[in-house]
């Protein structure tokens, strides 16, 4: 398995499958909460004789507060989600593009009839794929060549 966070001198990448596991996590720990705190005051009010509950319990507001903090964790992880798509396909873009523009300032019919030149975009192809596992060589390459 891939690491899913990397670090260079300049950087930190996370996948987007990190971010979707935090944000999977945030959900699962509302749903959780949400019913803890239910099961809570199910058994307080048998206690009491199922009497309604006069006012929440600290303990009930503490994890009311906690399940607004997790939702505001995943609306947050859902912007950074968005953001790293929103890289990914412009970082996917740009390169093509750049590919693009030299195929056809070389007068070229498609990348792979420059050898050299198509080594350079098969190591960027790696590159992007080490970035983002749903990367397609075939796109990117179409992309090019079109």
């Amino acid at each position: 398995m891939k690491p899913m966070i990397t670090t260079g001198p300049h950087s930190i990448r996370a996948t987007p499958q990190f971010v979707d596991l935090c944000r999977e996590y945030a959900q699962h720990y509302q749903r959780c909460a949400q019913e803890k705190i239910e099961q809570y005051r199910t058994a307080i009010a048998r206690q009491k004789g199922a009497r309604a509950l006069t006012g929440d319990h600290e303990v009930i507001v503490e994890a009311q507060r906690e399940v607004a903090r997790a939702q505001v964790v995943y609306e947050a992880l859902d912007v950074l989600r968005g953001e790293l798509e929103r890289l990914y396909n412009w970082h996917y873009a740009e390169l093509a593009n750049v590919y693009r523009q030299t195929r056809l300032e070389l007068g070229l019919a498609k990348i792979e009839d420059a050898p050299e030149l198509y080594r350079a975009v098969e190591l960027t192809m790696v590159m992007l794929r080490a970035e983002n596992p749903k990367f397609s060589e075939e796109k990117f390459i179409n992309c090019i060549n079109n």
